[in-house]
């Protein structure tokens, strides 16, 4: 009864938001776009088949830097990155290294300009030095702002901790963690675990059901209902989502596969009592709870590899000591309590000069149009994006109504500056009354690509030729209009 009643209480909040989103189109245009989405992603992509792959080179048992070789394994030192000057010769760059104390760890380098070091010296003197050097394109670990390593160059506590212990640094590889941890291999044991894990849970629920259909006392009517909807919810959005790039969709349907996970383990392991009463031997459990915490195992494992999250705890300074996360900690509410946020918070450093100019250039109320994925770009800038569209991608959303949409918000929007990849012919292919449009009314102010990289991608800045600019930027002089 009380489970009814919060029921009816949650019905009666979200109603009235659900009648206005009705009333304005929004609610049908919201699922009519969903469905196209799925369908177009369906007829572009299928279930995939992914096969794992066991390293057997991997020895079962190693010990890296053997505990018994006391002073002779060196430090652990940070490592940074340096991207040279593409006129450096070889011999030039070999005598920056000694100076800056620069230890090479891979000869062939990132890329033709690009190293990682190892830095024998992290004094803020020298770190300046490496900055300033005319010789030096850019570095990546080095806060330019305070001359400081940023975090993920630096060292984490408990290894340099391990090191002041053992002056080592010991590995041991379990039977199957060093053969298992590859990428496609945790692709495949995530993969699989998400489709089998709501099979299972129904399965299990349906015969839980079964079994005390008879025992009124311990037949929870609720319990086949939610554990049912969440399986078909979970197999929906896998039959939907589970695409290519895998490692990128498996956060998508982690929620009710979560919800799943949770109730198996305790009805499979946490319960003690069965059908007919008595408790399970204790071997019983002890097996049901190795099977439970060897998947687990093997999960987490797998989403380490996939998620790259040793660097992010390394950068959130949680291993390193309350001192160390108590500054990062400070670092964080200072950083994004900044308004307009900084642009070294920028995932793409090549965007700083694009955000700079709409923020020079354009007003608070102007929208900005961008036709490739870069949704930073309106969120640092503060300018809205332009015809509703935050992107264009493949044939979604080109449908004749959809233009129809997108060309009346851009003609009542102000719009003065658009971004375009340079040669991408999306726009003209699949959008050609948009593209229409902007050829009639902008001009392309100017064609940018990386100042160092011939190879990165270029891309065109339009301006709106109707709308008369007022200035000029200190960006390559380009048109400001406020």
């Amino acid at each position: 009864m009380a489970q009814r009643g919060m029921g009816v209480q949650g019905n009666t909040v979200v109603l009235p938001f659900a009648v206005f989103l009705l009333a304005g189109g929004a609610l049908a245009s919201y699922f009519e776009q969903a469905i196209g989405y799925a369908l177009t992603e369906g007829r572009r992509t299928g279930l995939l088949k992914t096969v794992p792959q066991i390293d057997r080179s991997v020895p079962l048992l190693a010990l890296e830097e053997p505990l018994v070789a006391f002073g002779k394994t060196p430090r652990p030192l940070p490592e940074i990155r340096v991207r040279w000057s593409p006129n450096l010769d070889t011999n030039r760059r070999k005598e920056l290294e000694d100076r800056f104390g620069l230890q090479v760890i891979d000869p062939a380098g990132v890329s033709s300009q690009t190293r990682r070091y190892n830095l024998a010296d992290s004094s803020p003197p020298n770190l300046a030095a490496i900055v300033h050097d005319p010789a030096v394109e850019d570095t990546h670990g080095i806060n330019r702002s305070d001359l400081t390593l940023a975090e993920e160059a630096r060292i984490p506590f408990w290894q340099t901790l391990q090191w002041h212990v053992f002056r080592g640094r010991l590995s041991l590889h379990p039977p199957i963690y060093p053969r298992f941890r590859n990428a496609s291999t945790a692709v495949a044991w995530l993969y699989y675990l998400l489709w089998l894990l709501p099979v299972v849970a129904l399965v299990t629920a349906s015969a839980r059901r079964w079994r005390r259909r008879g025992d009124k006392a311990s037949c929870d009517d609720s319990e086949l209902p939610k554990i049912v909807s969440a399986a078909l919810l979970a197999l929906t959005a896998n039959a939907f989502i589970l695409r290519a790039p895998l490692a990128a969709r498996f956060g998508d349907v982690s929620a009710p596969i979560a919800v799943l996970a949770a109730w198996f383990i305790s009805v499979w392991v946490g319960n003690r009592t069965v059908a007919r009463g008595g408790n399970r031997p204790r071997w019983s459990l002890a097996a049901r709870a190795g099977v439970v915490v060897a998947a687990l195992g093997m999960s987490w494992i797998s989403i380490v590899t996939v998620s790259n999250v040793q660097s992010r705890f390394t950068r959130s300074a949680l291993l390193r000591g309350p001192i160390t996360l108590a500054h990062r900690t400070l670092e964080i509410v200072r950083t994004f309590g900044e308004s307009p946020p900084s642009l070294q918070l920028l995932p793409n450093g090549r965007h700083g000069p694009l955000v700079s100019y709409v923020r020079e250039c354009t007003r608070p109320t102007d929208r900005i149009l961008v036709d490739w994925f870069a949704p930073e770009l309106p969120f640092f800038t503060g300018r809205g994006f332009a015809g509703g569209m935050l992107l264009f991608l493949r044939d979604h959303w080109s449908s004749s109504d959809n233009v129809e949409l997108i060309l009346e918000r851009l003609h009542q929007q102000p719009v003065p500056v658009v971004f375009l990849r340079a040669g991408d012919t999306l726009l003209r292919g699949r959008f050609p009354a948009v593209w229409q449009y902007l050829q009639r009314n902008y001009r392309v102010a100017v064609r940018e690509s990386h100042p160092s990289d011939e190879r990165a991608e270029a891309y065109l800045i339009l301006v709106d030729q109707r709308r008369a600019a007022v200035g000029v930027s200190s960006i390559k002089g380009l048109p400001c209009f406020r």
